[in-house]
């Protein structure tokens, strides 16, 4: 994906299911990481879709707090 894309910038990249409670705080970071990995700086980070009223706000706490290492790197 990142080859078709070339120097266009993906936006979003986490599916919305990553937010419910069936995903745990380890399969979030690690799919976020990944997309962080593969696609920065050509990204504008988002959810795929709404986040649903039945996710844990704290999850998207936990994304921010990902992408904010991230840049420390």
């Amino acid at each position: 994906m990142k080859e078709a894309l070339g120097d266009k910038i993906l936006m979003d990249g986490i599916p919305v299911i990553l937010f419910t409670s069936q995903y745990s705080y380890k399969d979030l970071e690690r799919f976020t990481t990944k997309v962080l990995d593969v696609f920065s700086p050509n990204l504008i980070l988002g959810v795929s879709d709404e986040v649903p009223p039945t996710a844990d706000i704290e999850n998207v706490k936990f994304v921010s707090e990902l992408v904010r290492d991230f840049g420390v790197r």
